[in-house]
């Protein structure tokens, strides 16, 4: 509920989320996944936006993942948009079965 609590304490970390992937955009080199917490409370939108390493053909929607990047941006929800946090510098550890 503190955007700014919040956003502060994540900004600049090197984060690891472990979510679905909802969108993949090969030219923007952005992947977009959904976190939920384990009570199913809280979900997050989570937008990656991917290394020149990460072979993004390799991936698919609908796939869990382990995604690590570094925390730049915070964006508390709104009436349209869910909570979201983009992370900058990503790769994908792995696919979840």
């Amino acid at each position: 509920k503190d955007k700014n609590g919040t956003s502060n304490k994540f900004y600049n970390q090197y984060l690891e989320v472990v979510g679905e992937i909802t969108l993949i955009d090969e030219e923007k080199k952005l992947l977009e996944m959904q976190y939920v917490d384990e009570d199913g409370k809280y979900t997050l939108l989570v937008k990656g936006h991917l290394t020149d390493e990460v072979i993004m053909a390799s991936y698919k929607e609908g796939e869990k993942v382990h995604l690590l990047g570094t925390a730049k941006v915070f964006k508390a929800k709104t009436e349209t948009e869910p909570n979201t946090i983009e992370l900058e510098g990503c790769f994908i550890k792995g696919i979840i079965e």
